[in-house]
């Protein structure tokens, strides 16, 4: 019996930049323009600065 499909996450205005990096092969993260802090998940704010 095969598995079932995991639901597909939905594209947000804070994660689009990443999932058009996997369709392009890339990995793309954010890096925060105030400590220069790269972070994953995207999110709409540092984690460092917050």
């Amino acid at each position: 019996m095969a598995e079932p499909q995991r639901a597909r996450p939905k594209p947000t205005p804070e994660t689009q930049h990443f999932w058009d990096g996997t369709k392009a092969g890339e990995l793309r993260l954010q890096r925060c323009d105030a400590c220069a802090h790269v972070y994953f998940p995207p999110r709409p704010f540092c984690p460092s600065c917050a």
